[in-house]
């Protein structure tokens, strides 16, 4: 882990170097080490919020009579296409990019809230692939790739939908990166079973039950500060936990662990040096260190499973790796001014240039 925390640091430094930020927000390699233990998030540890406390908003709104947003496909548990009958709500725009706004209008039933219009020729790919039938689509139709807004933690198998309440984008960010945290609290202990089972190695197991702790006090810190800007959410739920063959085991690590919360620990580690308000920074910098060491001990899964799987098997993890990695390329999005300047949550661009730092270590570039 010592190794890739140091080499996270190293990108995130590099890349704001230019910008001029490191010095005054303290992202020097000395600060950057600091933190790792529950004292550093003392000041926002809370106990658990309900949903109840936060004001109501609307997260969706039917605005014309050709019907609500159809979801179409699901790529994995944080990627969903969705068919919108009438395009974008009044006063909605796109940049350059497709990226558009109010996603929880239209991302129905996820709470996601990065999305962009998909440019051609994905509608023709979702078409020929029967998602959607073409006598369905009307004028002024499009499709959508909507996205997880959080980045950190994992996401266990038949996991519910969130439901969040929130007053602002700082609120519905950090419920929606609670009810994250609290996520893999579900998916840590399903891990542990599963690795038990197989009889993997007594430090292998140990470091499994120490990551169900620290995304304990990830949720309790999390949910502190969403409660602070006015959000809260429901603690998730998921299915059932059924057994499951070793290689589904390892799609989902290499899917969530190797791909996701590899690159969720790397923006950690960004918002860990770029968040201007205090009680942010602070609780990301020992985040950003617990999630680094849990995106180790998702490769040193994916190593103890390999030996496990056939040829085969071995292929398709690999390729579902690489289809995560550039699920998360397409879904990079602008994000709302004060999550930038007030959370450090990566802009579009900065957002791709951490994962080009990714790719120099052993993904494929954007």
């Amino acid at each position: 882990m010592r190794d890739l925390h140091r080499t996270f640091r190293a990108i995130v430094i590099s890349l704001s170097a230019p910008a001029g930020g490191a010095a005054w927000l303290g992202c020097e390699a000395s600060k950057l080490d600091d933190g790792g233990d529950a004292d550093a998030t003392a000041a926002v540890d809370a106990p658990v919020d309900t949903l109840a406390d936060a004001p109501e908003v609307d997260s969706y709104v039917a605005w014309c009579e050709a019907g609500p947003p159809n979801l179409i496909g699901t790529a994995d548990s944080c990627h969903h296409y969705f068919y919108v009958p009438c395009g974008l709500p009044t006063g909605d725009v796109t940049d350059d990019a497709g990226v558009v706004n109010r996603c929880d209008q239209m991302c129905v039933g996820f709470t996601d809230d990065e999305c962009a219009v998909l440019p051609p020729p994905w509608p023709s790919v979702l078409l020929d692939a029967g998602l959607i039938d073409a006598a369905s689509l009307v004028d002024g139709g499009l499709f959508l790739l909507c996205a997880c807004m959080g980045s950190t933690g994992r996401m266990p198998e038949g996991l519910d939908a969130p439901r969040i309440r929130a007053a602002n984008p700082l609120a519905r960010y950090f419920a929606h990166t609670a009810y994250l945290e609290a996520a893999s609290v579900i998916a840590f202990a399903r891990m542990h079973a599963e690795l038990t089972e197989l009889r993997a190695p007594r430090a292998l197991l140990a470091n499994v039950r120490r990551a169900i702790r620290d995304e304990r006090r990830h949720t309790r810190t999390m949910t502190a500060v969403a409660r602070r800007f006015g959000g809260a959410t429901a603690m998730p739920r998921a299915a059932p936990f059924r057994r499951r063959s070793v290689e589904a085991t390892a799609h989902e690590n290499a899917v969530e662990g190797c791909a996701r919360e590899t690159y969720g620990a790397l923006v950690a580690t960004w918002q860990a040096c770029h968040a201007r308000d205090p009680m942010i920074r602070r609780a990301m910098t020992v985040i950003a260190k617990d999630e680094t060491r849990h995106a180790s001990l998702s490769w040193a899964v994916a190593r103890f499973l390999h030996r496990h799987l056939d040829a085969d098997a071995q292929s398709r993890v690999e390729r579902a790796r690489h289809r995560a990695m550039a699920l998360l390329c397409e879904s990079v999005s602008d994000s709302d001014a004060v999550l930038v300047d007030q959370a450090g949550v990566p802009s579009r661009a900065n957002a791709r240039r951490l994962l080009h730092g990714m790719a120099r270590l052993h993904l494929t570039a954007c």
